[in-house]
């Protein structure tokens, strides 16, 4: 892996569309399955971009329309 930017694509979840990711880490799973996600690599950082984080798992979002209710 390299450092970038990656679209995530995981049919059983809604997870983030896109993830920063560090070179040398392994992809994160899914928070909530063990079913597989797909990482495409969408572009390199620039060199004034962070890149020293860790992101073990990626969360479900909550896209429900009905927040207020």
């Amino acid at each position: 892996m390299r450092t970038g930017v990656y679209r995530v694509e995981h049919a059983d979840h809604a997870l983030p569309l896109e993830v920063s990711l560090p070179a040398g880490e392994t992809f994160p799973a899914c928070e909530a399955c063990d079913r597989t996600v797909s990482f495409a690599f969408l572009r390199e950082l620039r060199r004034d971009e962070p890149t020293s984080w860790r992101l073990y798992k990626l969360p479900v979002l909550d896209i429900s329309e009905d927040k207020g209710a």
